[in-house]
């Protein structure tokens, strides 16, 4: 199966920045094309992939500019092999781009209150964050028995405990900046039981 989506959308209107009380009147345009295959193997495997390229202008003033969201791709491929009668285990990935910011130029220090106060780049969105990678493994069983069924699973998320770049973290005067990163390796399991009458 292979399909194909375009989109697009235009806004307006002002806008708080992510990492300032800014306002700014601005009007944001959109596009958005992505395409999607999926093959079934052997009645058991299900193969998919889709790709999305996102081009996002955000129009400030007299300045264009990328979105935060603009992404030459965004990658997601899944593969699962579904066996009812033996288990269930699925493998996916996701990659993209880093998202863009605004960074801060200098920082103004205000004795009175002992702060350091931000002056962020007037060229908006000048900087992109570390693309993001991340894979995911999940596996699921079921034990059928006359009074009790049990349903199992254990799902591995962020396998490589790669760190994904969410946001900018400032030191107190805005000299040194790290990250803020999405979540690491996390590790998730249970089970569920049905009991019949």
């Amino acid at each position: 199966m292979i399909k194909g989506a375009l989109y697009y959308k235009n806004e307006t209107g002002d806008r708080q920045q992510d990492q300032s009380f800014e306002l700014l009147s601005n009007r944001v345009q959109t596009f958005g094309a992505e395409f999607y295959f999926e093959k079934v193997f052997y009645n058991y495997i299900k193969y998919s992939f889709s790709n999305s390229f996102i081009d996002q202008k955000a129009f400030i003033g007299d300045g264009q500019y990328n979105g935060t969201s603009h992404l030459k791709y965004f990658v997601k491929t899944f593969v699962q092999y579904n066996n009812p009668s033996l288990f269930s285990l699925s493998l996916v990935y996701f990659a993209r781009p880093g998202t863009f910011i605004n960074t801060v130029d200098r920082a103004e220090y205000n004795s009175d209150l002992d702060l350091y106060y931000p002056i962020f780049s007037s060229d908006y969105f000048n900087q992109q964050l570390p693309a993001y990678n991340r894979f995911d493994v999940s596996f699921s069983k079921f034990f059928r028995g006359k009074k009790l069924s049990v349903a199992t699973f254990v799902s591995l998320n962020n396998v490589f405990n790669t760190s994904n770049a969410r946001r900018p973290i400032y030191s107190r005067d805005y000299s040194a900046v790290s990250y803020d990163s999405y979540q690491f390796r996390t590790l998730y399991f249970g089970c569920v039981w049905y009991l019949k009458n």
